[in-house]
């Protein structure tokens, strides 16, 4: 409820800055031997032939020439260093371009002083490196996709110049030829650098996501800074404006200056200019800061770029624009992001003493704080939030606009730690100064208005606390408009005050105003972000609390309805786009981000052998430069399919439409975790229910604190994993069903029979027709209970089955010989599983699984019976690379181990999952990677990881998760996944379980199969023949599993006893997408 108050750097007063030089070869200065000059000369004509070797030999002999002949510190052995740095960079050393080029510059500051032009072209020298270390990562990776397609390196001139080269770039000069026989051995060397001699430019070339991309060309000699050119003469007018503009927090009006000021520099001073590399960061801000966050990411990524190409890569110019991209993925709420960012500048700053780089790092520092804030980290944000306050009353004063943001953010810290004298103390102070220097309407007035107001309102100072808020409200709206996220934060604290006044009406009225705008940004977000970006901005959201807590079960279902699984729901609709193959380039980017995400797991389970620090920070390099290029593609991609802006299908849904799709005995229920709402501030995790009929209005149960439920969930979970006596076990069925069910079934209609669940957070993990009515009965024997991700899966339209096919895999030969690579967890004989209490991945091993090759055998003579046409891989054949040229089939059958590695499992001390020596612990954080199964090989990999020495990825036996989602399965009837802890993952809020089940939705699968505990190897036989003999009968999977469920337990609870019952016949839970 209380605001952070960021900082908003003001990047259009960083005007400072060079040009990028081009790595035409100086000529040696003031040198009186006739004997250099003509070396000089040769070493020139050598080059411009591009014969790079012959011409680095001249030039390290002119260099030792001078060097005795004139000392290290002459202007002439400043000139042959820079001979040598622009050689080295021409032909991919920039290693010893970056050194030489430094030492020219050492020597020229030295002698010329810091603005001497000679100066200044060794600095750009230098730059030129820096700017060249950032693109040989992606002309590596062009290699490396080159290499995943064709299975060799290009060999020919013809097969770089496809490589490398679109229309309208000159051909490829002779020196790529002569240097071809060494691509195999060396494929970067003279790969990414030419030059022209006919216009004495180089150009550096990479291959982008679907084509070939001239990043550079630079004439040779200086680059001309024109001051003068048609509207520069507007720039200071301009700046005026904008700077008005930003200050006064009105970015709508603030775009179109910022637009003009950079196609005004973009025409006159070119692209390489510092000012249009601050102008592109100004602009960004601006998007941002309305809220336009699709247009703002592509102008932060060009301006780091930018930044980075003028000033070098560890500039504080550099910082800044780092800090402003680390202050967008904040606001999208990409925390980890946005902290590596702000770290990578902070450590530039710490260089640093001056006055700019002091605010600087107190800027960052105190942006750091937020995330600390943010995590409920309040021990570690209270030093940090001291640090900047110390650093910003030092270098810009006590009473600075920039130094009351952190004091601002001290008070909030104080108010959340509940030292409200304190927090209270800091915060009227902010507010008394703000007011004073920037007046009432200014947005960190407001900031600062709200936050007290905030705590006003936890201290029961309610009328205090909603005017403050309706002022701030009310004052914003002038600013941002109507719909930006900020006002939809405002509107929801005015709301709360509302509710502890009694003023219920005007609450549920800024309730749905306040949805109405998140709903918006959603809809915005979906539009450009890839998939993690998108979970983090929903994990933001509060679309749901305001609406429950008031108990409005109309809005509150539509808004379920509409955002509930909202993420997969868009990724299944770029997915569909690639299938129907409408759109050739959506399919290219598709093969590349899948390339790129193989590439990213190899480099994950890569360990320098010699733990050589420099060969391990360039793999973190590796791994970094591809999730950045992972990132730009699935932004990307999501842009192909419903351009900026455009609204998915899913924010259309509406009530009605979904209860059309229920039968009249049917009812959907939808549960949400969400933050309800006590009164005087304060906030506590709950369960609730929309129970949505055929007919009539939706209802409303709020069920209890999370806390409570998730305790006796967790007891039901473990007494699943370990022996129970019956009689406990017992009394948690119907503690459960006393907390999640009994309050729901008094809204059901009668005659209610069938029951369609959409569960959230801990409920996904519980098996709902296990729990035990009042008679002692199971729920399943009562209602027929299916499944569904959101309640928006009754109204999708399905496609006809593809094909009659049955693809079943069982019995894999674990101990297969493999050429990829792996990632899983352990088995113990007799389960489909892995046992709980192994904390050590390095102890598992995958043992085989008989009863698996029984169960197909089985199956395939039930399909051949009814018509399908059944294919079963075994032993070797059962492999990762079967598994991924199955195309679309009716059904597929799995049969072998599953696994899960928990993330509270991953710290340095305690691993289960993926624990290769030398790996770090935390780089399968992903729950996508965390999860999957295994295939023929697995073994035989786990063996390779114990060595450290991971094979390839591509058929290693590790099927995770992520692999999974990249299957051909759209359209497929039903996947089976027969296997321990196939449905366990990582809940997300509102967004369902993140591991193998969303992997095979996203893949495709209509209806998914799978297990939230272990299975046993024999009795798992019995149970599928019963759902096949069921389901081949023409009854839909769902019903087929509710049906032979239902039997089961009973039959197992009279004969084995109810725990075993459970434990037995619990764990199947199905879930469909479609209409059934």
């Amino acid at each position: 409820m209380m605001f952070l108050r960021r900082r908003f750097l003001l990047a259009f007063l960083l005007v400072w800055g060079m040009f990028l030089p081009c790595h035409d070869l100086v000529r040696a200065r003031n040198s009186d031997s006739e004997t250099l000059v003509q070396m000089n000369e040769e070493m020139l004509k050598q080059s411009q032939a591009g014969r790079y070797p012959q011409a680095l030999l001249i030039a390290e002999k002119v260099k030792e020439i001078c060097e005795k002949k004139f000392g290290p510190r002459h202007l002439c052995t400043a000139a042959s260093y820079e001979n040598l740095a622009g050689l080295c960079l021409s032909t991919g050393d920039t290693e010893k371009g970056s050194k030489y080029s430094y030492q020219a510059l050492t020597i020229r500051e030295a002698a010329l002083g810091p603005e001497h032009p000679d100066t200044l072209h060794a600095l750009r020298l230098g730059q030129a490196a820096a700017f060249l270390e950032t693109q040989i990562r992606v002309i590596r990776s062009a290699l490396e996709q080159y290499y995943l397609d064709n299975g060799t390196y290009p060999t020919t001139e013809q097969g770089l110049s496809a490589l490398v080269e679109k229309p309208g770039i000159p051909p490829l000069p002779k020196m790529w030829s002569q240097s071809l026989t060494s691509l195999p051995k060396d494929p970067w060397k003279n790969f990414y650098v030419y030059t022209y001699p006919d216009t004495g430019g180089y150009a550096l070339y990479s291959r982008g996501p679907t084509e070939a991309v001239r990043i550079w060309k630079e004439p040779c000699g200086e680059p001309s800074q024109p001051e003068q050119g048609p509207g520069l003469e507007e720039i200071p007018k301009l700046r005026q404006e904008l700077v008005a503009h930003v200050e006064a927090a009105r970015f709508e009006e603030a775009i179109p200056v910022a637009e003009k000021m950079l196609e005004i520099r973009k025409k006159n001073l070119g692209y390489t200019h510092p000012d249009t590399a601050t102008s592109f960061l100004n602009l960004a801000d601006c998007y941002k800061e309305a809220g336009d966050f699709a247009k703002a990411d592509p102008l932060y990524r060009q301006s780091v770029l930018l930044h980075k190409r003028v000033y070098g890569s560890k500039h504080k110019r550099t910082a800044t624009a780092l800090a402003h991209q680390a202050s967008f993925f904040l606001a999208l709420g990409d925390h980890g992001e946005a902290q590596e960012l702000y770290n990578q500048a902070l450590q530039i700053c710490e260089e640093e003493s001056d006055r700019e780089a002091t605010y600087l790092k107190a800027a960052i520092v105190n942006n750091l704080s937020l995330i600390h804030l943010r995590a409920g980290s309040y021990d570690e944000a209270e030093p940090v939030l001291r640090r900047a306050l110390d650093l910003l009353t030092r270098a810009l004063g006590p009473e600075n606009p920039e130094t009351l943001s952190v004091m601002n953010n001290l008070g909030l810290l104080y108010s959340l730690k509940g030292d409200y004298e304190k927090g209270e103390s800091y915060l009227r102070r902010v507010l008394e100064l703000d007011e004073k220097r920037l007046g009432p309407q200014h947005r960190a007035t407001c900031l600062a208005l709200n936050n007290l107001s905030t705590l006003y309102l936890k201290t029961g100072r309610i009328e205090r606390a909603e005017s403050g808020f309706r002022k701030a409200l009310e004052f914003q709206k002038e600013s941002w408009g109507p719909d930006h996220m900020e006002i939809a934060m405002y509107t929801n604290n005015l709301a709360f005050s509302h509710m502890d006044l009694g003023r219920l009406e005007s609450s549920l009225h800024l309730a749905l105003s306040s949805y109405q705008i998140q709903e918006k940004m959603t809809g915005h977000v979906l539009s450009f972000a890839p998939e993690k970006q998108r979970l983090k901005f929903l994990s933001l959201m509060s679309p749901y609390n305001l609406l429950a807590s008031l108990g409005a079960p109309r809005p509150l279902a539509l808004a379920v309805l509409r955002l509930k699984g909202v993420v997969l729901d868009s990724l299944l609709e770029e997915r569909l786009e690639n299938e129907t193959g409408r759109n050739p380039a959506y399919a290219a980017l598709v093969k590349d981000v899948r390339a790129r995400k193989r590439l990213l797991l190899h480099s994950l389970l890569e360990t320098p052998k010699d733990k050589d620090p420099a060969a391990s920070s360039e793999l973190i390099e590796k791994r970094r430069a591809l999730q950045e290029e992972i990132g730009y593609l699935e932004n990307k991609l999501s842009k192909e399919v419903t351009g900026l802006g455009e609204a998915r299908k899913a924010l259309k849904v509406t009530v009605e439409q979904v209860q059309s799709a229920l039968s009249s005995d049917a009812v959907l229920i939808e549960f949400i975790l969400y933050q309800h709402y006590l009164g005087k501030g304060k906030l506590e995790p709950y369960y609730g229910a929309v129970v949505i009929r055929a007919e009539g209005e939706p209802r409303w149960v709020r069920l209890g604190r999370a806390e409570d439920v998730d305790n006796v969930v967790g007891r039901y979970r473990r007494s699943l994993r370990a022996p129970a006596e019956d009689a406990v076990f017992e009394k948690t069925l119907r503690s459960l069903s006393q907390l999640v069910w009994e309050p729901l079934e008094k809204e059901l209609p009668q005659g209610a029979r069938s029951i369609v669940l959409s569960p959230d957070g801990g409920l996904n993990f519980l098996s709902f027709g296990t729990l035990l009515d009042r008679e002692g009965r199971f729920l399943s024997e009562k209602y027929l209970i299916r499944y569904v991700s959101s309640g928006r899966d009754l109204i999708k339209e399905v496609p006809p089955f593809p094909s009659d096919a049955m693809i079943l895999f069982g019995d894999p030969d674990f101990t297969a010989s493999v050429s990829p690579s792996a990632d899983t967890g352990p088995r113990e004989s007799g389960s489909r599983g892995h046992p709980e209490e192994y904390k050590d991945f390095r102890g598992f091993q995958f043992s085989r699984l008989p009863g698996t090759l029984q169960e197909c055998t089985a199956l395939q003579a039930l399909a051949e019976r009814h018509g399908l046409k059944p294919r079963v891989l075994t032993g070797k054949d059962a492999d990762e690379l079967g598994l991924r040229q199955v195309r679309s089939p009716r059904i597929l059958h799995l049969a072998t181990h599953g696994f899960f590695g928990s993330s509270a499992r991953l710290g340095v001390q305690d691993q289960r999952f993926l624990s290769v020596q030398g790996t770090d612990p935390g780089i399968f954080r992903n729950p996508m990677y965390r999860s999957g199964l295994a295939l023929a090989g697995a073994q035989s990999t786990l063996d390779a990881w114990k060595r450290a020495e991971p094979p390839p990825v591509d058929n290693d036996g590790i099927v995770t998760a992520e692999d999974v989602s990249s299957l051909s399965l759209h359209g497929t009837w039903l996947v089976v996944l027969s296997a321990c802890d196939t449905g366990v993952g990582e809940a997300q809020t509102g967004e369902g379980v993140l591991g193998l089940r969303r992997g095979f939705v996203q893949a495709g699968a209509r209806n998914l199969l799978f297990t939230l505990w272990p299975i046993s190897d024999a009795d798992t036989v019995r149970f599928m023949e019963s759902l096949y003999e069921e389901a081949m009968k023409g009854v839909n999977p769902s019903l087929a599993l509710a049906r032979v469920q239902r039997t089961w337990l009973v039959k197992w609870r009279r004969e084995k006893g109810l725990r075993t019952a459970v434990a037995l016949a619990g764990p199947f839970v199905l879930t469909f997408h479609g209409r059934p």
